[in-house]
């Protein structure tokens, strides 16, 4: 009986081990968890300073690099993802960050399916009641070959991620 347990547990760590590597290893980096913090207060800035907009539950995220997909707040009713989830503070606010690999396909809350390439959008789901963003992190923009002078990358990415936000409220 003893020896079972001891196999099991012995198991039971290693399926941890496994799945927790998993996760981390599809976790932004910390300076890309840090980047979409300060993107997310500043978005909220922006919203409640310059648009004079109430404050609300941040949209549904969909961010990518090119081995991993990120979900951010995903809607309950539309999202069956897989993976794993994590809760966590960005820009102040409480949200669900579900991540997995997406094997060269990124699913949309739409459900169309766009590859991990250098993309930011918003758009309609739900028949048109709820939106999402969808956007490379900045290490996809990093790689992009007309890019590569710019110095303030991680600003430029910054103001796109926030006028596409905009979007989510249209």
């Amino acid at each position: 009986m003893f020896k079972s347990a001891t196999y099991l547990a012995a198991a039971c760590l290693l399926f941890l081990t496994l799945t927790s590597n998993a996760h981390s290893e599809c976790l932004p980096g910390r300076s890309e968890m840090e980047w979409l913090d300060k993107t997310i207060t500043v978005w909220k800035q922006v919203r409640s300073e310059a648009l004079h907009l109430e404050e609300d539950k941040l949209p549904w995220l969909v961010l990518f690099d090119e081995k991993c997909v990120l979900n951010v707040n995903p809607d309950a009713k539309f999202f069956s993802g897989t993976g794993q989830v994590q809760s966590t503070i960005l820009g102040g606010e409480r949200v669900n960050l579900y991540s997995s690999e997406h094997q060269g396909k990124v699913t949309l809350p739409d459900s169309s399916i766009i590859p991990p390439n250098l993309t930011s959008f918003a758009a309609a789901y739900d028949s048109g009641k709820q939106s999402f963003l969808a956007a490379s992190l900045p290490s996809i923009w990093r790689k992009a070959p007309h890019l590569a002078a710019e110095k303030n990358l991680e600003t430029l990415v910054r103001s796109v991620y926030i006028h596409e936000l905009t979007h989510t409220y249209h």
